[in-house]
């Protein structure tokens, strides 16, 4: 399976000119947590998410018309739509990450996240890992290090 089998298609992305008003609108309108930003030949530029938004827009009292150019993530992590599942996966864990724009010839195809990977045919024992290690944050890794996952419960 490769992530083309799953990713969702053709998803909403704006471009870094877009005030982060009308982002945390369209976030809430299509209940998205993360939108790719991409430039006028689609182009993926950046990702931004509500935590962004949040973090460093409105906490620091910046003004709703403000670009989400100031707050994206620029050059995210990606993948190919070809790539096999397992190591988008891998990579999602080793990253941290919920979610990943997929691209080809650096143009935005679709989005991959941990709900596309949970609804797909994967083991569950893939999914569960995959699943667990981004969800564990790191402090929380690092704590419990010297246990196995068969020594902590409900991991």
């Amino acid at each position: 399976m490769i992530v083309a089998d799953v990713m969702t298609t053709f998803p909403d992305a704006i471009d870094p000119d877009t005030s982060v008003r009308k982002a945390a609108q369209l976030m809430r309108d299509g209940d998205y947590g993360v939108l790719p930003v991409v430039n006028m030949d689609g182009s993926l530029v950046g990702i931004v998410t509500d935590r962004d938004i949040v973090i460093k827009i409105v906490a620091d009292g910046q003004d709703s018309d403000t670009p989400v150019s100031r707050c994206m993530t620029p050059d995210p992590d990606t993948v190919p739509k070809d790539l096999p599942l397992e190591q988008a996966m891998t990579l999602m864990s080793k990253r941290q990450v919920r979610r990943m724009p997929v691209v080809e010839y650096a143009r935005l195809v679709g989005m991959l996240s941990l709900g596309d990977i949970a609804t797909s045919k994967e083991t569950d024992h893939e999914k569960a890992d995959t699943l667990a290690e981004v969800s564990l944050n790191e402090e929380f890794q690092q704590s419990t290090s010297q246990y196995s996952r068969e020594e902590l419960p409900g991991i």
